[in-house]
């Protein structure tokens, strides 16, 4: 799972600050295509990434527009419900 793959205990995530938006993942699956880049800005609606569940494809889609801070998973990597899969900066102030 993306627990295991992070090498981070399932409480140990950061917190988030208030410029973050954090996306999780709405069922366990397997990650079969991420649709962004890291530094790259994303609008309210974007596909952020795709997984697969049961044959079925679920998209995930940005709740805002800001900058692809992070991307905490890789096409092909198993997720669970609810895990955080990537985060999005109102304006990259969180991008290092």
């Amino acid at each position: 799972t993306l627990t295991e793959e992070s090498g981070q205990e399932a409480g140990s995530l950061p917190a988030w600050t208030a410029a973050q938006h954090p996306l999780a993942a709405p069922v366990s699956g397997s990650v079969w295509r991420i649709g962004v880049r890291e530094g790259e800005r994303v609008n309210a609606g974007d596909v952020i990434m795709t997984i697969e569940s049961m044959k079925m494809e679920i998209h995930i889609e940005a709740g805002r527009t800001g900058i692809m801070e992070r991307i905490l998973c890789q096409e092909g990597c198993a997720v669970d419900a609810g895990d955080i899969v990537a985060v999005i900066s109102a304006s990259g102030e969180g991008c290092a």
